[in-house]
């Protein structure tokens, strides 16, 4: 089946807001499950991983929100192992992954309806590899970030699959401490990010090589606090919650970054944050954020939620009639020829305000190969200096 991509021109504002105000969002779920991990399906809906801590012995559990995390209802499932404990959780093509660990096995379960039915979807991992974290490109694959324990020692794996997680191929990498536990791993502006742990050390690592080589991206981290989960808003604008011990005893804090992780600047005050402790995830979805974390003394779970406002402005008025740049054909399954005088740059921006890829426009033709794009809609911004032009056709 040919992929079509549909082009919309459209001016793009990143938020500004400094997101210190959360108010608690946990209606439907079970507080004493572990809420571990989120993921956005194309239509908006929010599945939320968890599990149930029986004793020792876990339960895997599947959440879905309709209306951006203010309720949430429990997803009957068949085909998760009783044993499974979930770490993580993405929804990438038509199908829910979703990776965990149990009686002393590592797993990867794929679901084609929504999570009602699972089946495995392990192939090419290494049975001894703990599967921590997915991520998405915007070309369709999925990196994952893994771990081995031989003797005590952690060594970091990434794999990476082009099937739509169908099967996985181990990258090999360098320039990852051999002691690191990744804890998170994300794609941003066309770079991977990885944060993890090493024995009273905690890192974040970025690659730009697709995870063959990794240098250290650190700068504005909290001392002695790891990065647990990364969240991506728009372009070069990320989120990320991060933890530490002290005294038997952890604190959280959320960080955000406008340079695709360069640098980060932690948020403060967290008002609404004060029963949480241990931090698991958070996530972007329709102009919020979702946190999951607990206060790890009762212990309960909790999921807040904060806004972040609108990421893309796509009223009326924003939209002008300009005879000096048109493109073709709209939708396409290949080449956009894109005809323009303005002598600037086209942005192709995915939903949520990623970029995609960045042209320089030359006078008349211009060509863009989006063949290797997932269906969709995607935005095409275009400037020139500080002035934005916006084409309504």
């Amino acid at each position: 089946m040919k992929k079509i991509v549909s082009i919309i021109l459209c001016s793009l504002y990143l938020s500004c807001y400094c997101q210190t105000s959360w108010t608690l969002s946990n209606t439907g779920f079970p507080s004493n499950y572990n809420a571990n991990e989120t993921t956005t399906s194309p239509n908006g809906d929010i599945y939320l991983v968890s599990s149930l801590n029986n004793n020792g012995h876990y339960i895997p559990k599947l959440f879905k929100s309709v209306d951006n995390g203010d309720h949430w209802t429990e997803i009957m499932t068949v085909g998760l192992p009783d044993t499974l404990n979930p770490y993580t959780i993405i929804y990438t093509g038509n199908k829910l992954l979703i990776a965990g660990s149990g009686a002393n096995k590592f797993y990867i379960y794929a679901s084609l309806n929504n999570g009602l039915n699972w089946s495995p979807s392990n192939t090419g991992l290494n049975p001894s590899y703990s599967p921590n974290d997915f991520t998405q490109a915007p070309n369709g694959d999925i990196f994952l970030a893994a771990s081995q324990n031989t003797n005590s020692t952690f060594i970091p794996k990434v794999l990476k699959s082009i099937n739509n997680g169908s099967s996985w191929t181990e990258i090999t990498t360098s320039g990852l401490t051999n002691t690191l536990i990744p804890n998170t791993i994300c794609y941003v502006n066309n770079k991977l990010l990885l944060s993890g742990t090493a024995p009273g050390a905690y890192y974040v690592y970025a690659s730009i090589d697709n995870g063959l080589t990794w240098y250290s991206s650190n700068t504005g981290i909290p001392p002695a606090y790891g990065l647990v989960d990364i969240t991506v808003v728009s372009g070069q604008e990320i989120y990320g919650v991060c933890a530490k011990l002290s005294g038997g005893i952890f604190n959280s804090k959320v960080i955000k970054s406008t340079d695709a992780g360069i640098n980060w600047t932690e948020i403060s005050p967290l008002v609404g944050l004060n029963n949480l402790l241990v931090a698991y995830s958070i996530l972007y979805s329709n102009n919020n954020l979702i946190l999951t974390g607990s206060d790890n003394i009762t212990p309960l779970n909790y999921i807040f939620k904060s806004s972040i406002g609108s990421v893309l402005s796509l009223t009326d008025r924003q939209f002008e009639k300009n005879k000096s740049l048109s493109f073709y054909p709209n939708p396409t399954n290949g080449l956009l020829k894109i005809f323009s005088d303005l002598g600037e740059s086209a942005t192709i921006l995915d939903v949520l305000g990623n970029t995609i890829c960045i042209l320089k426009l030359n006078p008349n033709e211009n060509s863009i190969d989006l063949s290797n794009l997932s269906n969709g809609i995607y935005f095409l911004k275009t400037e020139s200096g500080e002035k934005i032009k916006v084409v309504k056709q």
